[in-house]
């Protein structure tokens, strides 16, 4: 009996110790978010829409600007249900929508005319074929992804990942992303896709970054919209991803995503000539497209 009632006080001391766990992150989450309510009254940010593209460190971005607005204020595009949470978003009467300051997710680009007139449009790229091998070792080590079950179970190299047609999001995605047209219709008039999406990227969004200079484009998105913590470069979302690519897999990938590896290098160059220094203005004509907006 003695035992038995030893044992029940452990049990119970572990409940204890539990309760004492959750009551602790639940207080220090409450306080994280009183703290975020008080900076977001006093500094007022302006809202922003984040249209994030997969695989371009959007992980990474979304925690940087959850630090910066309370969650009564945010409307995220789920993954699992986009169609529905764009719906339940345009269902919403303008009053609504406009207490949301942070709009974002997967085709969150398409709440475009929902949101507040002076939201911040940000969007992150990177290099097209860098996106879609990360994009390959995150579906291999990450069992709830829609595509990981088929990509195990056929044991499909990287080198066919994107010549098989598992997914939209690994042909092209760029172009027919911020386009809208149909992988057939882009394909059927490339440099026409291709010029269309440069000038919707370069006319559409406030702030559009690149991946593999991050710090520059969240600096800008800091700017613009009157963020009050400075970014830290935290990388999420990339644990596993060791070997790379080799030079087969790389090209196979490029020949699939020929119009986005064209699009990335047009707006890159775009973006390069609209630089100027410190103090100046890059409004005006950039490389024939209309560079009203600013970006980093």
């Amino acid at each position: 009996m003695r035992k038995i009632a030893g044992l029940a006080e452990i049990l119970n001391l572990r409940r204890g110790i539990a309760d004492m766990t959750i009551s602790y992150k639940y207080l220090r989450s409450a306080i994280g978010q009183m703290r975020t309510e008080i900076l977001h009254g006093i500094y007022r940010p302006r809202p922003i829409l984040f249209d994030h593209l997969p695989k371009c460190a959007g992980t990474t971005v979304r925690r940087y600007l959850l630090t910066q607005y309370p969650n009564r204020a945010m409307f995220w595009v789920k993954p699992s249900s986009v169609e529905q949470s764009i719906e339940t978003f345009r269902c919403m009467s303008e009053q609504a929508r406009s207490r949301f300051r942070l709009v974002g997710g997967h085709n969150a680009n398409r709440l475009f005319d929902g949101v507040r007139a002076d939201a911040v449009r940000l969007t992150i790229l990177r290099e097209p074929v860098d996106r879609i091998v990360s994009h390959y070792y995150f579906v291999i080590r990450d069992t709830r992804n829609y595509l990981h079950e088929r990509v195990v179970r056929d044991n499909i190299r990287l080198e066919d990942y994107a010549r098989l047609g598992l997914s939209s999001e690994l042909r092209n995605w760029y172009t027919t992303h911020f386009t809208g047209l149909s992988i057939e219709e882009a394909e059927g008039d490339p440099a026409a896709a291709v010029q269309r999406a440069a000038e919707i990227v370069l006319g559409c969004y406030d702030v559009v970054g690149f991946q593999d200079d991050l710090p520059a484009a969240m600096r800008a998105l800091r700017k613009a919209a009157r963020l009050y913590r400075a970014f830290e470069n935290v990388v999420a979302n990339e644990k596993g991803v060791a070997g790379g690519a080799s030079d087969e897999a790389r090209s196979a990938i490029a020949e699939v995503n020929w119009l986005d590896v064209q699009l990335y290098a047009l707006l890159r160059k775009r973006l390069e000539v609209a630089a100027v220094p410190a103090g100046k203005s890059n409004d005006g004509e950039i490389g024939g497209l209309r560079g009203d907006r600013r970006f980093g």
